[in-house]
C-alpha cells in the first residue's frame, strides 16, 4: 500500500511510490503521485551521469534529478530521481522506470540500461 500523507491545511494528499521496494502499489483518487528512486555509491560523477526515464501508462513523465549529496547513514554519495503525477482515475496504472548508465554505477557496467516496472492501483477514496 502506498503511504499517503494526511491532508495539511488544504494541501493535496501525496502518495510516495518507490518502484524498487514493491512490484505493486495502491493509492486513492485525489492523491498526487511522487515516483522516487535513489542510487548511492562511493563517488558522485557516475551517479550524476545516470539518465532516468519514467513513464506512467506509456506517457513520459518529467524526471527531476537531485544534487549528489553525501549520506552519512550509508557512508556513500547519493542522488535521487523524482517525478510527479497528477491524481489518477480508478484502476490499474503501469509505471516504468528506466536508467541508462554511461559510467559504471553500483555494479551496472558502463553503457548498460536497467528497467523496472510496477503497478499502481487507484481506488476511490474511502473504499
Amino acid at each position: 500500500m502506498c503511504l499517503a500523507d494526511a491532508p495539511n491545511a488544504g494541501h493535496p494528499r501525496v502518495c510516495k511510490l518507490r518502484p524498487f521496494a514493491s512490484p505493486n502499489w495502491q493509492a486513492e483518487t485525489g492523491e498526487w503521485i511522487i515516483i522516487r528512486t535513489a542510487w548511492a555509491q562511493t563517488s558522485c560523477a557516475p551517479l550524476e551521469a545516470i539518465v532516468a526515464t519514467y513513464t506512467l501508462d506509456g506517457r513520459t513523465l518529467e524526471v527531476v534529478q537531485s544534487a549528489c549529496e553525501f549520506n552519512s547513514d550509508l557512508d556513500l554519495w547519493q542522488i535521487d530521481f523524482r517525478a510527479l503525477s497528477h491524481p489518477l482515475r480508478n484502476g490499474d496504472h503501469a509505471i516504468s522506470t528506466t536508467y541508462f548508465f554511461p559510467e559504471e554505477v553500483v555494479g551496472a557496467p558502463a553503457g548498460t540500461t536497467s528497467s523496472f516496472s510496477t503497478t499502481l492501483t487507484v481506488t476511490k477514496r474511502g473504499h
